[in-house]
């Protein structure tokens, strides 16, 4: 185009001919900008699908293999065993994680489940005797480091800390509970 202008025009069109030079790069730039920067989605943005009924179908069927079975607690569990058990693609399982579940990856999914049941340990008087490794152990984790992480992204607080304010609070309710008058 550039060429053409240059060489195609007289001197007396050379002005419109730069107008339309000028725009012409201008849209070059937005379609590579457009192409190359991912603003389709910012621009054109998608109308949210809604969940079908196979996915909501997987969905469940995902919590109900995880919960009943307890999966979570297995340490070298990957997407392929659950979809495996599931039935189900591995990609299927991992999209309704990902898109419907909220979840940013299969990790983040389980280890949701392990902190729970970690929190419910920590919280257990009766579990004072164990230590964090153990309770690390116990619930999926294969060593402390990436325990430590996970518990603190999602409770926002150390296993350790969490242990003192919830095993306390467990075991001050116990001890002090009022006394009952005895009725003769």
């Amino acid at each position: 185009f550039t060429a053409f202008v240059n060489f195609g025009l007289r001197d007396n069109n050379l002005t419109v001919a730069l107008i339309f030079q000028k725009f012409f790069v201008i849209i070059l730039n937005s379609i590579f900008i457009y192409k190359n920067f991912g603003l389709k989605n910012v621009w054109f943005p998608r109308a949210k699908k809604s969940i079908s009924n196979v996915d909501q179908s997987l969905v469940t069927q995902i919590e109900t293999k995880i919960l009943q079975e307890k999966l979570y607690l297995h340490a070298q569990l990957t997407i392929g065993q659950l979809a495996d058990e599931l039935s189900e693609k591995e990609y299927k399982v991992s999209k309704v994680i990902n898109q419907h579940m909220g979840y940013r990856n299969f990790l983040d999914f389980i280890n949701s489940f392990r902190i729970a049941e970690a929190m419910q340990v920590l919280s257990d008087p009766e579990s004072n005797h164990l230590s964090i490794l153990q309770i690390a152990h116990q619930t999926g984790f294969n060593s402390i480091g990436p325990f430590n992480r996970a518990f603190k992204s999602i409770a926002r607080i150390s296993p350790s800390q969490y242990r003192k304010i919830h095993g306390r609070e467990s075991s001050d309710l116990v001890i002090n509970q009022p006394q009952m008058a005895k009725v003769s």
